[in-house]
Parts: C-alpha cells; structure tokens; sequence
C-alpha cells in the first residue's frame, strides 16, 4: 500500500552531473550514493511526470517541491503541492501523476537506483525524435504541436491523470514509424502509387513496435495510441479498421489534431488550408472519420484558445 505523507522541508542539493529533457521535463542527476539517488526534475507549465510502480521490495521514493506548484494524483486522490511540500511513498503500488500547474522544481530521491535506466530510455526515445525530424522534416514543431493540442483536448473530455500522461507520450509519437518509410515514399511531391501507398499505411503498425521496444509492459499504452491513431470512426482507417468506441480515446484524440495540423500547414503536396476551413472540414466529418465527442472537444479548445489558430495562420 502507498504511504503518503506531506510535510514542509527543504532538500539541500549539490553539483549537477548529468542531463537530459524530453516532453517539457528536463532531469538532472544531482547525488548518487549506495543508498540513494537524488534527481531534479524542472516541469514546464502543464507538463506531466509519472512515478511508476515498482516491483523492487523496499522502494522508498519522494519528491520535493522546491520551487512552483503542482498537482499529484495519486489512489484517486488529489493533491496540490506548494514549495517546500514533500510527497513521501514506500513501495509504490500505482502510477502517481504529476501535472505542473505552474513552472514546477522538484527534488526526486529515491533509495534505488533509477537515474540510470530513465537517462537510457529518454536517450532512445530522444533519438527517434531526431529520426522523425530527420525523415519527415516538413513537421518542424509538428511533434510538440500535436502533443499540446492532444492533452488541451484531453483534459477538456475529463481524461484521468494517467490517461493524459500516456496521452502525452503517445502524442508525441504519433509518427515515429515513419523512420521506417523509405524516404522516396515519404517526400514523394506527387500523388503516391497504390503499391507505395500500402507501404506507407505501416507506419503505425511499425511505429508501435518500435515504442514496444522501449517502453516496459507498464506504459505501453502510448504504442496502443500509435498504433490506431489513423483508424477512423466509421471503420474506414488503417491498420484494423476499427470502428466508433474501438477506437482508444487517444488515438481518436490524436486522429483530429493530426488531420487539423496537417491541413493547416503546407505540404509538399499540398498548401496549407485557413484554419477556418480545416475548422469546418473536421466539423462536416464528425461521426464519419471523427469521432463527435472529441471534435466537440476540439472546437471547445480553439474557441477558448486564440492561439492555436493564429500559430496555424502562421505556417
């Protein structure tokens, strides 16, 4: 069982050793000792950071916020932690959630070593980042973009922590099987063959593998989002051609942002569409290639957020 205690305390930290950032949380090894390493964790504002379960006996873990706020979630509670608040757990039995509510610092000490295995599962997944970027490079922030639309979304359908923190991962990846897709298929200006275009329709199935690799059994619910993010409601997607409630909520969330992102943005076969009229396009295709819930969510999020549309009239 989880023990959570919060108390006020400050951490004393020392010299820095190794870094490294990914989704809006940058980690830095700050002390290693036999018996316990201490990490800084720096949170962007509405980012999202996992403690996740543990086998290991005996795991003591806590986190100190030592500058900003945050929201922890944690056996279906919530917490919001100020500065100098301490969230203290032995033998974590569930994911506990972290949802910066602000630019957030926290000092993470754990008494196993973990600095180790996270430094070489981000190094990985940072260089199929660089992949994408490499093969696809029309998307430039396309990645980061569809990441924050997705969770923007995701919160306005009152997704739980640990959804919204797949989400974001699983976001981000969306296209990682395309460093798959050989790259006359990939940046082919014209209209694509049917043979090449079968090819092209692998890149979730090959996207998802790939995130199998890296990510243990415990959080392979971003390659389930990979995977299905071009199903469509009405069956006609790829690869399963799965259908309405079938479809996981974040692939269905990504399958809209993805659509709007592309249509917003200038292609090499195509210019990019005024966000009104790509608006309007996923709005007509509600209940056929969309599903409603999440195009009303979506159109709930520009409308609040100005933003989106003015970086899309940008491109």
């Amino acid at each position: 069982m989880n023990e959570l205690r919060i108390i006020g305390s400050k951490v004393e930290t020392s010299v820095q050793e190794a870094s490294f950032q990914f989704a809006n949380v940058e980690a830095s090894l700050m002390t290693r000792t036999p018996y316990y390493e201490m990490i800084r964790h720096h949170l962007k504002k509405g980012a999202y950071w996992s403690l996740v379960p543990s086998s290991k006996q005996g795991m003591a873990e806590s986190c100190t916020v030592e500058t900003g706020e945050v929201e922890v979630h944690v056996q279906g509670d919530t917490y919001r932690l100020y500065e100098t608040d301490v969230l203290s757990l032995i033998d974590l039995a569930e994911f506990v959630v972290f949802h910066a509510v602000r630019d957030t610092t926290l000092i993470y000490l754990s008494s196993q070593p973990v600095y180790d295995p996270y430094f070489e599962l981000v190094g990985k997944i940072q260089k199929l980042a660089v992949e994408i970027e490499l093969k696809d490079g029309y998307t430039s922030r396309h990645c980061s973009r569809i990441m924050e639309w997705s969770l923007a979304v995701g919160r306005e359908l009152g997704l739980s922590p640990e959804r919204l923190y797949h989400l974001q991962h699983g976001a981000f990846f969306h296209d990682v099987g395309k460093v798959a897709i050989p790259n006359e298929i990939l940046g082919k200006p014209g209209r694509l063959t049917a043979e090449e275009w079968e090819i092209m329709k692998t890149h979730p199935l090959r996207g998802s593998e790939l995130l199998r690799e890296i990510y243990s059994d415990q959080l392979s619910e971003p390659s389930v989002i990979v995977e299905q993010h071009h199903e469509r409601y009405d069956g006609s997607g790829y690869p399963f051609g799965l259908r309405g409630d079938e479809i996981h909520i974040g692939a269905a969330i990504v399958a809209v942002v993805d659509s709007y992102d592309a249509m917003t943005t200038n292609r090499i076969y195509q210019r990019a569409k005024p966000p009104q009229q790509a608006l309007q396009e996923i709005k007509q295709l509600s209940g056929q290639l969309y599903d409603p819930r999440v195009v009303d969510a979506f159109c709930k999020v520009i409308e609040r957020d100005a933003e989106i549309v003015r970086l899309a009239a940008d491109r």
